[in-house]
């Protein structure tokens, strides 16, 4: 994903290809499972709230990439990690 970064102008243009080529591998493999009637299923049970895990999902990944340009990788998945053991256990209280 670095590399990828180092390559275009922004991290959004890393962001946009990981995002999508992870969204046709889904759809794809959606497809060959359960066909066309899937497709109807998901749109149909689609809520406004269900985009949150991708949007969250997306920013931890901008902060990786971020991380891993300017601090390194070791500091970055410290980081992630405390982060998100901090987060679950306020979740949790």
């Amino acid at each position: 994903m670095v590399r990828i970064t180092e390559s275009v102008s922004t991290i959004l243009i890393t962001l946009v290809i990981n995002s999508s080529v992870g969204l046709l591998l889904l759809v794809g493999l959606l497809l060959a499972k359960n066909g066309l009637g899937a497709v109807a299923e998901v749109t149909g049970a689609a809520r406004w709230w269900m985009l949150l895990p991708g949007l969250l999902g997306s920013l931890f990944v901008f902060a990786g990439i971020l991380g891993y340009q300017k601090l390194g990788a070791a500091a970055t998945i410290s980081i992630l990690v405390a982060s998100q053991l901090c987060m679950g256990l306020l979740a949790d209280a």
